[in-house]
């Protein structure tokens, strides 16, 4: 199960609809995760980032959070989906440590992309999907190991 189908499960179990944040939810919460964020930076030692959260849907269908990140400038951006800012306080943390993590693992990423000029399209399709795959399923790992140890977002 992905990482996006997971969480979808766990809001269901919960009772979570996540169909119904109008436009003030969302504002109110992103600027819940819009004062948090600094809260996790320097217990994931992190601070030599700048991470802003923009009001902007994340890339991909059926994806809760995205991260893109310039490692000239050391600067971030995260997009968050009205799922994330439905789901409960644990779930949110959960997401934003996940996120988080894909700055740790920029490295192997920046190897992707330099990969695809050593293979064909076709060789590098089935590679690229499989590598996707697998770094999801890293973060995770890495996000819920961490996770636990961070404070909880803000309360609505």
């Amino acid at each position: 199960m992905d990482w996006c189908a997971a969480v979808g499960a766990a809001l269901a179990r919960e009772g979570v609809s996540v169909s119904g944040v109008d436009a003030e939810q969302r504002k109110a919460g992103l600027d819940r995760m819009r004062a948090y964020l600094p809260a996790l930076l320097p217990p994931l030692r992190l601070q030599q980032w700048d991470v802003e959260i923009l009001d902007d849907a994340p890339d991909g269908d059926d994806v809760s959070a995205s991260i893109h990140y310039n490692d000239s400038d050391w600067s971030a951006v995260i997009k968050l989906a009205d799922p994330f800012l439905a789901g409960t306080r644990e779930l949110q943390r959960l997401h934003m440590a996940h996120e988080l993590m894909h700055l740790y693992l920029r490295g192997l990423h920046i190897q992707q992309k330099a990969l695809i000029t050593a293979f064909s399209t076709r060789e590098w399709q089935l590679i690229d999907s499989r590598f996707e795959h697998e770094m999801e399923l890293t973060t995770d790992s890495l996000a819920y190991l961490v996770a636990p140890t961070l404070p909880l977002p803000p309360e609505a």
